[in-house]
């Protein structure tokens, strides 16, 4: 994968957050972006032949060439998750043979093969080019800026979309390498569109091609769309760097990569380039600038700003000073307050599926309205957008229209605010100057996409929208006990919670008769993809449960036998928040958000297909039950069966660090290659989780839920207060409890996900030398007291004794209270020592199945 030939120039594109890379590229992997863009034009040709729709057909080639680079990043991650070996049912599907898939080089190829900019891919910034062009494009058109015309056609509102959108990404295709790049996109484009229509083809070429305005580029920009695509390549800033705020030790070490990697013949701008770089973060001498940097670290305030002045005066160059772009947020606020409602499984889960359904088509509407670029993400009950300055949309009305009444919701929180092309690329402009004599570092760090974004939240920008403030009732709905009853005895918010909830579980199963409105809506939510891929890897050994009862039931069975304990996990990211106020482009924001997004996505999926195999030692198939309750931004709510508790975790935590990478604090590396293969992670941005075990299925649902967030709480502290203070990088921090133990949350004992497997083989040996639960009860009341655990140990069961030591030796290694070890021991020993089935005759326990 970094094979390398002096005769050849090789390029990388180095992950933001881990420092490495998985392959090198050449000038001639632009051929495998060339061929997905040709295969897309093609395939989306048959569909328009004999039809005079110039706008409809480009908008399509626009939407399949955005999933294409989707596709490109899902194989990435599952990549990192397999490349190391495909021993699971998880890898077996996931092709890893020397012919990478085509799409797979939106990831691989950098935006700008120099350094800071190979840390962006060109996917993204072909994405971001698009959505800042599209929304400024659509928004002069509505104030009516004036008409835009290509070959003295005046443009229709659909064909300036499409144009715009297919011109703004592919602007770049000509790249690797960047010199040159805009005169081979060009002829790359006229190429692949001349056989469709050769005045098309020429517009589009043209328009894709004419995005430099710089004094030494001879084929610059001639109109309106041009100069909108120009503008807005310059607002993505493929080239700048991600800059952490107040870590100037992490930029250091991406640069010290970067020195490395050119010493060994990788083009990242020439040594002496770097060396510049260097001296203007760390020096207080003025240096020499050029433009592949934008005069972002000059010790010169108002280099960056000299050096954007076309892009600062957009505006007024294209609308007489109106701003034409937006930050569009749509949030329905306080998701858990909905979930507490449900005392049901049905409610409690149907509410997730309601409120994910009703984001993502707001963000439909948006994507089929601007386009699918726009939506910079639809998760965790929000969306977030790039729109025109110009965008509306009546929330009342639309939630009227899709679900029949707006008294779904609350209240929902709704924000806009309109920036300049220069702030996306420089930040808000009151933080362009006044900086004296700050260091550069820090100044640059803070003039950011992250920090308008930063003004967007913590602004006047947000409004909230009330949309039923019920009056007090004497019939309140049965379900919730909140609203008053709708039809019957359940209110219309949990009444759709219900029938999302019934109706997710009838696709899921197969059934051909879930209407096409409930078929729409929820097709498009990840909880529904993660289930169809789960059940396709598992060969249909996936049960998600409609009633938590249904644990108590023998796997495959009607038997009310060898039933399991229902555990609820909650949990949340650490840092994501504070990691994404860091961008700088709206490329990065756009694949950090990403990257949190599958890697939840992924780890959730890996683990379960783990999880799944390993059950089938017991269940003689693989089989796993479910309810993924929410999954959404940093947020993960999910049931599962307790039994499989540790093994959810350990596979969990295994899956994070494949994808990020977990270390110490001081690394070495063999070599330059290792250097570039190995995850050098500079921050924390794991997950904190709570489990709350329940052996009585009668417990209810929302309590649990409290008592989860609880010890999510816990996890979160042990987070802050131990574990990132010793790893860099992303794991699973579990803290358990059971409603035996509730009340023993000082004694608690956090973990991290790889600790999982230990402590089942722990038990396993406990339990084959006579240290059963109850055993393990009594050494819980003898708090730490090694000794009187050890003469208790030696009176009573000698062969005991050499497993007992183990638990103590393990406890003071890993320096954490026997007691709260022990605590856990006895929890997980109660779940594991349960019968699991009957197998030629013989029950077999949980822990009886070996875990190597």
């Amino acid at each position: 994968m970094f094979g390398f030939s002096y005769n050849v120039t090789r390029y990388l594109r180095i992950d933001p957050l881990t420092l490495s890379a998985v392959a090198s590229v050449s000038d001639s992997d632009r051929e495998h972006i060339i061929n997905v863009v040709r295969n897309i034009v093609n395939n989306v040709k048959k569909k328009y032949e004999g039809r005079n729709d110039w706008s409809g057909f480009l908008n399509e080639i626009a939407d399949e060439i955005i999933e294409a680079i989707n596709r490109g990043w899902e194989y990435y991650f599952k990549y990192l998750l397999c490349s190391d070996g495909k021993d699971n049912a998880f890898c077996r599907g996931v092709s890893l043979d020397d012919k990478l898939p085509d799409e797979f080089y939106f990831v691989l190829i950098p935006a700008d093969t120099r350094f800071p900019g190979f840390s962006n891919s060109i996917g993204d910034h072909m994405i971001t080019t698009s959505a800042f062009a599209v929304s400024a494009a659509l928004s002069y058109l509505d104030k009516r800026c004036g008409e835009i015309k290509i070959n003295n056609r005046v443009l229709s509102r659909e064909e300036v979309r499409g144009i715009v959108r297919v011109s703004a990404l592919l602007h770049d295709i000509g790249k690797p390498p960047p010199n040159g790049h805009a005169s081979r996109t060009k002829d790359i484009v006229y190429d692949i569109f001349k056989d469709i229509d050769k005045e098309l083809a020429e517009i589009l070429s043209n328009t894709a091609s004419r995005h430099h305005y710089g004094q030494n580029y001879r084929d610059k920009p001639s109109n309106v769309l041009e100069w909108i695509i120009a503008y807005a390549d310059k607002a993505s800033a493929s080239s700048r760097a991600f800059l952490i705020r107040d870590s100037p030790d992490a930029f250091k070490d991406f640069l010290d990569l970067a020195k490395d990697l050119q010493s060994i013949g990788y083009d990242l701008g020439g040594q002496e380039y770097l060396n510049q770089i260097e001296n203007r973060i760390y020096e207080s001498e003025e240096d020499s600038e050029d433009y592949r940097t934008y005069g972002i670290l000059s010790t010169d305030e108002n280099k960056a700003l000299a050096l954007a002045k076309k892009l600062i005066s957009a505006e007024e160059e294209l609308c007489n000073g109106e701003k034409l772009l937006a930050l569009y947020h749509l949030e329905v606020p306080s998701i858990k307050s909905y979930l507490r409602r449900g005392r049901e499984l049905s409610i409690y889960s149907g509410y997730s599926l309601l409120i994910d359904s009703f984001i993502h088509e707001v963000s439909h509407y948006i994507k089929r309205s601007i386009g699918k670029e726009a939506v910079i993400s639809e998760e965790g009950g929000s969306v977030l957008a790039i729109v025109p300055s110009t965008f509306k949309l009546n929330v009342g009305e639309f939630i009227s229209k899709l679900f029949g009444s707006e008294k779904v919701f609350d209240f929902i929180r709704v924000g806009k605010m309109d920036f300049k092309f220069a702030e996306a690329h420089l930040g808000p402009k009151e933080n362009w100057s006044g900086w004296n004599n700050v260091n550069p570092y820090t100044r640059d760090s803070l003039r950011g996409f992250g920090t308008l974004l930063s003004k967007f939240f913590g602004g006047n920008y947000t409004h909230t929208l009330i949309l039923w403030n019920p009056e007090p009732s004497g019939r309140l709905c049965e379900k919730c006990k909140v609203n008053p009853v709708y039809e019957e005895k359940v209110c219309l918010p949990c009444s759709l919670a219900e029938r999302f909830y019934e109706s997710y579980r009838r696709m899921i199963r197969g059934d051909k008769e879930v209407s096409d409105f409930f078929r729409d809506k929820l097709s498009k939510l990840r909880s529904y993809k993660l289930i169809v891929d789960l059940d396709r890897i598992l060969q249909h050994g996936v049960k998600v449960l409609s009633t938590i009862d249904e644990m108590e039931k023998r796997v495959g069975s009607d038997e009310k036998k060898f039933g399991r304990d229902p555990v609820l996990i909650v949990a949340d990211g650490d840092n994501f928040g504070n990691i994404k106020s860091n961008v700088t482009t709206l490329t990065q924001y756009i694949e950090i958000t990403r990257r949190f997004t599958y890697m939840i996505y992924y780890s959730l999926l890996y683990a379960l297909t783990r999880v799944g195999e390993f059950n089938s030692k017991l269940f003689l198939k693989p089989y796993v039950e479910l309810v993924p309750i929410l999954i959404g931004g940093d947020d993960i709510s999910i049931l599962i069966s307790a039994q499989n508790l540790l093994q959810f975790a350990y596979y969990f935590d295994e899956a994070l660090v494949k994808i990020n990478g977990r270390v110490e604090n001081e690394q070495k590396y063999e070599s330059v290659s290792d250097k570039i293969i190995r995850k050098k992670p500079y921050l924390w941005f794991g997950i904190s989780a709570g489990a709350f075990v329940y052996t009585n299925t009668a417990y209810p649902l929302f309590l649990a839920r409290e008592k989860a967030e609880f010890l999510e709480h816990i996890s979160k502290s042990e987070s802050k207060t131990r574990i990132q203070r010793r790893y860099k990088g992303s794991g699973f921090i579990l803290s358990i409890l059971d409603n035996k133990f509730i009340y023993e949350g000082s004694r608690v004992l956090s973990i991290l996900g790889e600790e999982a497997k230990d402590i089942y083989n722990i038990i396993r040996k406990l339990e084959e030398s006579k240290i059963s639960y109850r055993k393990l009860l009594d050494y819980v009341k003898l708090e730490s007291d090694r000794i009187r655990i050890f003469y208790d140990v030696a009176r009573n069961n000698k062969d005991a004794a050499e497993n007992i030591i183990e638990v103590i030796q393990y406890a003071d290694r890993k320096s954490i209270p026997l007691s709260s070890y022990i605590l856990l021991l006895t929890i997980m020993s109660k779940i594991i020592e349960k019968d699991a089935n009957q197998i030629n005759g013989k029950t077999m326990k949980y822990y009886e199945v070996r875990w190597e």
